[in-house]
């Protein structure tokens, strides 16, 4: 079975440099962290802002490409192989007789691409309950009921603009001490993970 998720926010680790994606259930209440590139979370957060881009952007131009191919993109799901190695799919859907006539049902991705891709297309993202189960982390570090103040201009503590900015406090102490000590190798699924 498949779980529906959103981006909850894009954070940085300033110890190691690494940008985090947090990808989160519909109740906010675990997530699942990604290590993506800058290149990838600058993608990702100017689609969350829906930043308009002088010219056509990689994603864009895939969803423009898929769509005069003849296909509808449905969702993006985020897995992991058998090394643990985080990876994703796009799922589409044929639209004309041309595209119908292919075996072209999904495409290979990273996850940070994925992503992207989804905010813009305006898909839901989806993982499995297994990946669920194993590689998410708890988000009651958010309490939301302390009120709001720096960061509710929706942005998160690593400067990036949150999905659900309102959702996140400024001044958790949990939070900060989450940010202090975490680093891309906390976050793995039943081992050491590679993620894109």
């Amino acid at each position: 079975m498949l779980m529906v998720m959103h981006v909850a926010g894009l954070i940085l680790d300033t110890r190691t440099g690494r940008n985090l994606v947090v990808v989160a259930d519909e109740g906010d209440n675990r997530a699942i962290v990604i290590a993506v590139g800058l290149t990838e979370a600058i993608a990702i957060n100017d689609a969350l802002q829906n930043k308009p881009a002088e010219h056509p952007l990689t994603h864009d131009l895939l969803i423009e490409g898929l769509e005069q191919a003849g296909y509808q993109i449905t969702q993006v799901e985020i897995g992991a192989d058998n090394a643990n190695t985080c990876l994703a799919s796009i799922h589409l859907n044929p639209k004309n007789q041309l595209a119908e006539m292919t075996e072209l049902r999904s495409l290979d991705a990273r996850p940070s691409d994925a992503i992207a891709l989804a905010i813009r297309a305006h898909v839901p993202i989806v993982v499995s309950q297994q990946l669920f189960a194993s590689g998410s982390i708890s988000l009651d570090l958010f309490d939301e009921n302390e009120p709001q103040s720096e960061y509710s201009n929706g942005q998160t503590p690593g400067g990036y603009a949150a999905g659900r900015p309102s959702e996140y406090p400024a001044h958790d102490e949990d939070f900060s001490r989450f940010l202090e000590n975490v680093k891309a190798s906390d976050f793995h699924l039943d081992g050491p993970s590679q993620f894109m």
